[in-house]
């Protein structure tokens, strides 16, 4: 049997069909890379939004945890550290035994299966996080720069809004 891996990331503040890709993909690639993923979205609270409403935040993350607690594995999509529940889902993660083994804790996937699936990731991240017509941007926590301008095919510095080249096109 497949060693599980649980995938957490940020979903509240993120379009649902936005997240439902990430997830997808995150998936995709752990399935590839020879684990069983635990995909959240796949939770009926997550699939039936009506269900969400019913139940709300903490019982949902609650329901995450106990399905967390069943894995051998957690990886974490690069946008995480902005999501409160998947913070909780890391810390949870790395202190709480796991229900199989008391002894045991979960762990990350191994770094060089890490950086592979990062990589992918990252590269969807970069192509759906648009909030202009030609211009990625990002938030000043990105270790990647402020954004990315497609036009220039340059990062923005943390101090541009915007790339010169998508001023002049305005």
């Amino acid at each position: 049997m497949k060693p599980k891996c649980y995938i957490s990331g940020k979903m509240s503040g993120v379009q649902r069909a936005v997240y439902l890709e990430r997830f997808g993909k995150a998936e995709e690639l752990v399935r590839e890379a020879g684990y069983q993923p635990v995909n959240p979205c796949r939770f009926a609270v997550c699939r039936w939004p009506w269900l969400y409403k019913l139940v709300g935040y903490r019982l949902t993350l609650l329901y995450d945890l106990w399905r967390l607690s069943q894995c051998d594995r957690i990886y974490l999509i690069p946008t995480w550290e902005q999501s409160t529940g998947a913070k909780i889902e890391s810390f949870f993660a790395f202190q709480m035994p796991t229900v199989a083994d008391p002894q045991y804790h979960i762990r990350r996937l191994p770094q060089d299966i890490k950086d592979r699936i990062d990589k992918q990731m990252e590269k969807l991240i970069k192509k759906e996080s648009r909030d202009c017509a030609d211009c990625t941007h990002y938030d000043d926590n990105n270790p990647y720069g402020k954004g990315y301008c497609e036009i220039g095919n340059r990062l923005l510095t943390y101090d541009e809004k915007t790339c010169n080249q998508y001023k002049e096109k305005q």
